[in-house]
């Protein structure tokens, strides 16, 4: 059986792709300061706790989300992050954006 980086969404034992972690944390640090990641709920959840110098906010992203972008869609997600996220985080400091399958949604945070 070949080697494969592809994770299956269903396999909940491994931990979410590395690449497209860094590629996150890159844009939020290319934007924020004082980047923090955690995987949170066996791995289902990616936060990313950060701050403007002012204020701290939290960018959680859902497994599913990241599961499913396949390695040849990696621009797409660096691109998706510096172009769509990191404004709505801009525009929304001190709160929560939460990314998923479904949509962009934005609540008050969580405590640090």
């Amino acid at each position: 059986m070949p080697f494969t980086t592809h994770l299956r969404a269903d396999d909940r034992t491994t931990v979410v792709d590395p690449k497209k972690i860094e590629i996150v944390k890159s844009c939020l640090e290319a934007a924020f300061k004082d980047v923090r990641h955690r995987q949170e709920g066996n791995h289902d959840l990616q936060r990313f706790v950060f701050n403007d110098g002012m204020q701290s906010s939290q960018l959680v992203i859902d497994r599913a989300f990241l599961d499913d972008i396949r390695q040849e869609q990696l621009v797409w997600l660096e691109n998706y992050i510096r172009k769509i996220i990191v404004l709505r985080l801009r525009a929304n400091v001190g709160k929560k954006i939460s990314v998923s399958n479904s949509g962009i949604s934005v609540s008050e945070k969580d405590p640090d």
